[in-house]
């Protein structure tokens, strides 16, 4: 969650000692959620944390893993988007192109105006 704060991360059933047969099944049905939740986010199911949470045995490992992992903060480099088998996941959406062509028209006015307001500043002075 810290990795990721934009994307919103399926909770894990708590963990117990003694359950009963009742509660096992209801915990592995949250896991099943889990999983599939997990699955159906591009940036998660190729998370290489994902990978070592589900390659992992030993609790321990985990648990250090983990402390390890929390001290580090959200990157918008590309280095840290790019999976374990070294892609980049992106989708084609069928309303990019219009979506690209109107920022940068939006940029365009932005930095007309942005002048405009500059050689403004500079008549009122």
């Amino acid at each position: 969650m810290q990795k990721y704060p934009y994307v919103l991360v399926p909770a894990l059933p708590p963990r117990q000692r003694d359950q009963t047969e009742a509660e096992a099944s209801k915990r592995q049905q949250v896991y099943n959620r889990f999983l599939l939740g997990v699955s159906r986010c591009e940036v998660l199911k190729t998370s290489k944390y994902l990978f070592h949470f589900l390659k992992l045995v030993k609790r321990d490992e985990w648990k250090f893993n983990k402390q390890i992992n929390e001290n580090l903060k959200f990157s918008r480099r590309m280095c840290d988007v790019i999976s374990e088998d070294g892609q980049v996941s992106v989708k084609y959406r069928k309303n990019c192109e219009q979506y690209s062509e109107k920022i940068k028209k939006w940029n365009e006015k932005y930095v007309n105006m942005t002048k405009e307001a500059a050689n403004l500043s500079k008549e009122v002075h």
